[in-house]
C-alpha cells in the first residue's frame, strides 16, 4: 500500500495529527477508513496500549469501515502523524477518483478481514479448551460467546443460548439482581455462588466471576462471565450446616437430661 500514498492529488484527504491527539475513540459512530503516510499511531483498549503502527502504507480503522459498526478501539497520535483519511460515505467517489487503488485497498481488506476471521476462530477453539465455563455477553446481557464447558455446566448448547438473556438460567432472579448491583459498584466480582437451572440436574451452584468490560469513554460494552461448578462444596457446606443445626438442639436436650440425673441423684 505505499505506493498508495504517493498517489498525485491525494493530498486533498491528507490528515494531520499532533502528537498525542486521538484520531478515533473506542465507541464513535465513524466508520472512515485511515492510511498512514508518516509518523505513528498507537492502538489502546480502554486505557491499554494494543499495538503501534508505523509503517507508511498501514491500514487502520478497517474493522468500523468493513462491519459498519462502533469503533472497537482507540487510536492516538504517538508522533506528529499525517494519514489519509477516506470518509465512508465517500468510498465510490474515492475509488472512481483514483482507480487504481482501488484493487490494492480490496486485497487489502480481504486480508484484514481473513485475519481477523482467523483471530477469531482459534480464539474460541482455545476457550473450548479451558476447564472453566466462559460467557461474553452484549452491555445489555445478551450472549455472544458460551465456550463448551459452558454448555457442560449450564446444560444449554451455544446455539439454544446466542444472543438469549443471561438471566434467564438463574434460579434465585433477587439474587442475581443483587449480584448485578454489587458488580456495578465494584466493576469485578470473584467467585460468588448463583444458583442455576439446569435442564438435567434440576439445579446447580456456580461459582461466578465476572467483570465489566468497557470502552475508551469508560461505558460498559459489554460483560465476561467465568463460572465453574461449586454444586459439591455448597452441598457439604449445607450438610455441615444442618448438622449443626440438629447438634445444638440435641446437645442441649442431652445436657438437661444429665443434669436432671445427677440433680436426682444428689
Amino acid at each position: 500500500m505505499k505506493e498508495v500514498i504517493q498517489q498525485a492529488g491525494l493530498k486533498k484527504y491528507f490528515q494531520k495529527y499532533t502528537v498525542g491527539a486521538p484520531i478515533f475513540i473506542e465507541g464513535d459512530d465513524g466508520q472512515d477508513l485511515y492510511i498512514l503516510v508518516s509518523g505513528r499511531v498507537t492502538i489502546f483498549k480502554g486505557e491499554t496500549p494494543l499495538a503501534e503502527i508505523s509503517e507508511p502504507g498501514s491500514l487502520f480503522g478497517e474493522m468500523s469501515f468493513l462491519l459498519r459498526h462502533k469503533r472497537t478501539a482507540t487510536v492516538r497520535a504517538h508522533s506528529d502523524v499525517t494519514a489519509v483519511r477516506i470518509p465512508s460515505d465517500r468510498i465510490n467517489d474515492f475509488l472512481e477518483e483514483f482507480p487504481t487503488v482501488a484493487s490494492k485497498l480490496s486485497i487489502e481488506l480481504a486480508e484484514r478481514l481473513y485475519e481477523t476471521t482467523t483471530i477469531l476462530h482459534g480464539l474460541r477453539e482455545f476457550c473450548d479448551l479451558l476447564p472453566d465455563a466462559v460467557v461474553l455477553t452484549n452491555e445489555q446481557f445478551r450472549v455472544l460467546a458460551w465456550n463448551k464447558a459452558a454448555e457442560h455446566l449450564y446444560g444449554r448448547t451455544w446455539e439454544e443460548m446466542q444472543n438469549v438473556l443471561l438471566h434467564d438460567i438463574y434460579e434465585d432472579q433477587a439474587a442475581y439482581r443483587l449480584f448485578l448491583d454489587q458488580l456495578t459498584k465494584n466493576k469485578t466480582i470473584q467467585a460468588k455462588p448463583l444458583k442455576i437451572r439446569h435442564p438435567e440436574n434440576h439445579w446447580r451452584f456456580v461459582a461466578t466471576s465476572t467483570t465489566i468490560i468497557n470502552d475508551g469513554r469508560n461505558n460498559p460494552k459489554g460483560y465476561l462471565f467465568v463460572g465453574r461448578d461449586a454444586t459439591p462444596e455448597y452441598s457439604r457446606k449445607r450438610k455441615a450446616l444442618r448438622l449443626t443445626s440438629w447438634l445444638a438442639p440435641a446437645a442441649f436436650v442431652l445436657g438437661f437430661l444429665v443434669a436432671t440425673v445427677l440433680c436426682r441423684g444428689l
